[in-house]
């Protein structure tokens, strides 16, 4: 039988094939909290996502599992983002180690003569050493020894270069971003706030949320985008703390974090969330 991490792997690879451009909407943050999607008129990409936010009485919520205090995550689930032993540690909090990778530190992690460091797909830190390699991928321009990572340029994709590579996109070669965002964020969602991502481009993909926002006393909803509130539709809304915004509704919002001041646009985009983004021209 498989265990529940092998099924999650199975799903992030399926995802990985499957996903053309979505990315470009936002959607990671959704599959990465193991929402369900829902498309409509033939669309490629969904329309809105079926999330399940209703708040544990005795625990804590990771991709759709409910841990029971003191319960901790398979370190599967969680090290492709840099995070190992996570527990509930009380109501709606997980609490991890997060990960320092040896290679980061110089000696005595220096590389030998002819070698470099190797990755391993769903890995964080090196998994070893590998020299005298010949073989290289060639991808968009770029050229990778076998172990080093790659990003495809507009996509949530982590690859590897590894021997068998051919130039196709595939399971062996990729899987998606592991944000762990409900390991850093679930008191936020669970209150409907909504995930702001700094440094957006019109027209490139935006992954892992960088930070959330949420509701404000004087926070002025207001139409952001007519476009989308003319082609709303019935159930096409989003939750916003208590507040119900329709799409193309919205807000700006002026927040200071890593030592700048960033000017978002929250938008009614892809239900059941609004999506915060600053965009950078």
């Amino acid at each position: 039988m498989l265990s529940f991490s092998s099924i999650f792997l199975i799903l992030i690879i399926k995802v990985c094939l499957a996903t053309d451009n979505c990315d470009n909407n936002a959607v990671l943050f959704y599959e990465d909290i193991d929402c369900k999607p829902i498309r409509s008129d033939e669309a490629t990409c969904p329309n809105r996502y079926d999330c399940k936010f209703s708040q544990t009485k005795s625990g804590c919520t990771f991709k759709g599992k409910t841990y029971q205090i003191g319960e901790g995550i398979d370190s599967n689930l969680t090290y492709s983002a840099c995070s190992i032993g996570c527990t509930c540690t009380e109501l709606n909090k997980f609490t991890c180690a997060v990960l320092d990778c040896p290679e980061f530190f110089g000696a005595p992690f220096e590389i030998h003569q002819n070698c470099h460091h190797g990755y391993t797909l769903g890995k964080c830190c090196s998994t070893g050493q590998v020299c005298n390699s010949t073989k290289t991928c060639e991808f968009e321009g770029g050229t990778y020894k076998i172990g080093q990572r790659f990003y495809p340029n507009n996509t949530c994709l982590n690859c590897v270069c590894h021997e068998e590579f051919t130039g196709a996109i595939n399971e062996k070669t990729c899987i998606k971003h592991n944000c762990n965002t409900q390991i850093h964020y679930l008191e936020e969602i669970l209150k409907n706030c909504a995930p702001a991502y700094f440094e957006t481009q019109p027209g490139k993909v935006i992954c892992c949320p960088d930070d959330f926002v949420c509701p404000k006393a004087d926070d002025d909803i207001k139409v952001v985008n007519s476009t989308s509130t003319g082609q709303a539709k019935v159930g096409f809304e989003c939750a916003y703390g208590d507040r119900k915004l329709k799409q193309g509704e919205g807000f700006n919002r002026r927040v200071n974090k890593y030592g700048a001041d960033r000017n978002l646009q929250c938008e009614c985009l892809i239900p059941p969330l609004v999506t915060c983004k600053e965009i950078i021209s």
